[in-house]
């Protein structure tokens, strides 16, 4: 998921979401948000799966990428 996550986001044009599935499997959601920093972001139940997705919104323009 860290790699997947690492090649889309410099690609998201503003405003942008990402949405990840199965989050809760490993880090890499919680990692991607500490260090993209979206405005908005959330860890929600899925419908009918006992599994939790990652939703990161960005909103306006792009914002320097932090390292």
């Amino acid at each position: 998921m860290k790699r997947e996550f690492e090649l889309v986001t410099p690609f998201l044009a503003r405003p942008a979401a990402l949405i990840a599935d199965d989050v809760e499997g490993n880090a890499a959601f919680l990692e991607w948000v500490e260090r993209y920093k979206p405005e908005y972001y959330a860890v929600l139940p899925e419908m009918g799966k006992k599994s939790l997705m990652g939703l990161g919104v960005f909103s306006g323009e792009r914002l320097a990428e932090t390292r």
